[in-house]
């Protein structure tokens, strides 16, 4: 299977931030599998700069880690680290 034009990461992260710059969530008007992991992948991959720091990332991103759920998953690690 060949293309006429190979995807890029770069041309990849170009539409996930068109689609970003149009709403908080990627699957529908409300929170999904979808967000949980593409937030934690561009989270982690913003952390350690492999990937740009895009406004429309960041926004995503933090929109995404003020949830109550991701709140207590922090604090449940933090404690079970012996941190908390």
């Amino acid at each position: 299977f060949s293309h006429s034009s190979p995807l890029s990461l770069e041309s990849v992260l170009d539409t996930l931030e068109g689609a970003l710059n149009e709403t908080q969530h990627l699957a529908g008007d409300s929170f999904s599998a979808a967000d949980l992991h593409m937030a934690s992948k561009l989270g982690f991959l913003m952390q350690f700069d492999l990937v740009e720091k895009r406004p429309a990332f960041t926004a995503y991103v933090d929109h995404h880690y003020r949830r109550p759920a991701f709140v207590r998953a922090q604090a449940m690690d933090a404690e079970a680290a012996g941190q908390g």
